[in-house]
């Protein structure tokens, strides 16, 4: 189910690609005790293209995750010199990190015809230097002359195996086999269109754990599929952010713990 869902998206997105293409990888690098859900979503996110390179911004050092942006730098810098498109995937606070760091260094690149960025994992524990889409989309523009149609953002969780994929319009409508209830913090009643509320996922696709429903600690809104404008009418969900409690994990909730602590 889940990869069918995927190549359905791959192709209704058009991430499909048969060029060989660098990817420069904006998460963890693999390793055989870290089975995280954002990890192996990413990795699997590399075969929408024909790949021949992965480069890591969290390399494995002794026993810790390092970021080495500096690195990436060097990498996105001999690839941009060459014809072969390049994929961006992972975190977009890390692209955000490194948005800054490109242009504290003052470089701007331009990457080659075909190039994407894939978007995933939200910004989890670094909500505080969480910046508008908006505003991450143009820095990618200045920087490395990625326009906005060639950005795509994924949000999901780890209990439920649902992709949602950002249309052109960058929202995410709610795919035909899952449902998303918004409900109000204190009393957890379901709340109409417009109205901002903890976001509950819903799907009977789930086969290896017995689990229909979800409560996030994700805020966010669902909004009539026709108010988006791209031509899907399903509704789409607007996530808003975290409500900070501390004690609920999904997704990449562990990813600090790699970074150095809690």
């Amino acid at each position: 189910m889940f990869l069918k869902m995927a190549i359905r998206l791959g192709i209704k997105h058009q991430l499909f690609s048969f060029s060989p293409t660098h990817c420069v990888m904006l998460g963890y690098q693999p390793k055989l005790n870290n089975y995280s859900a954002i990890s192996r979503t990413a990795l699997a996110s590399t075969f929408y293209s024909f790949t021949i390179s992965r480069d890591y911004a969290l390399q494995y050092k002794g026993d810790t995750y390092i970021l080495d942006l500096d690195n990436i730098i060097q990498k996105m810098q001999k690839y941009s010199k060459g014809r072969l498109p390049i994929r961006i995937i992972g975190f977009p606070a890390y692209a955000y990190f490194l948005m800054q760091s490109l242009q504290q260094k003052g470089i701007k690149l331009s990457l080659p015809k075909g190039s994407k960025i894939l978007f995933g994992g939200g910004w989890k524990q670094f909500g505080a230097d969480e910046i508008a889409k908006e505003e991450l989309y143009g820095m990618i523009k200045e920087t490395l002359g990625i326009d906005s149609m060639n950005i795509h953002e994924f949000f999901g969780a780890a209990e439920h195996p649902i992709l949602y994929c950002s249309c052109p319009n960058k929202h995410f409508h709610i795919p035909d086999y899952a449902r998303v209830i918004i409900r109000n913090v204190k009393t957890l009643e379901a709340l109409p269109y417009g109205h901002v509320g903890l976001v509950n996922l819903l799907t009977p696709v789930q086969s290896n754990i017995p689990i229909i429903s979800i409560m996030t600690d994700d805020l966010g809104i669902v909004h009539e599929g026709k108010t988006c404008g791209c031509g899907i009418d399903n509704d789409y969900l607007e996530i808003l952010g975290r409500v900070g409690v501390a004690d609920i994990k999904t997704c990449t909730a562990g990813a600090k713990d790699y970074l150095g602590g809690k």
